[in-house]
């Protein structure tokens, strides 16, 4: 059993009210970014704000992967429950993504 993990790219992918996208922001920035950058992968800040913005990043990543131009590992900075994900950002709540969005 082959138990290596391999990414190319971490998306770090952010749905947050105001206040707290700032401390996301920062996590990103002074801890995820330096390490992905020493160890040679690439990262990216994605900010969401609705179930459209979701499916066409996911979109976008899936032809990536297809073309094989990358690996990408996505790392969700935002609330959610059992019903899914919230959507926010940008002065208020964006609507959610259900759990099933992800399928």
């Amino acid at each position: 059993m082959d138990n290596h993990f391999t990414c190319s790219k971490i998306y770090f992918i952010v749905s947050l009210p105001q206040g707290e996208e700032k401390a996301a922001f920062s996590l990103f920035n002074d801890i995820v970014k330096i390490r992905a950058e020493s160890i040679g992968l690439g990262c990216e800040y994605v900010s969401i704000y609705s179930k459209k913005d979701f499916k066409t990043l996911i979109s976008r990543l899936v032809e990536k992967s297809r073309l094989d131009l990358e690996i990408p590992y996505l790392h969700f900075e935002c609330h959610g429950g059992e019903k899914g994900v919230v959507l926010e950002g940008n002065g208020g709540s964006r609507g959610r993504l259900s759990w099933l969005d992800f399928a």
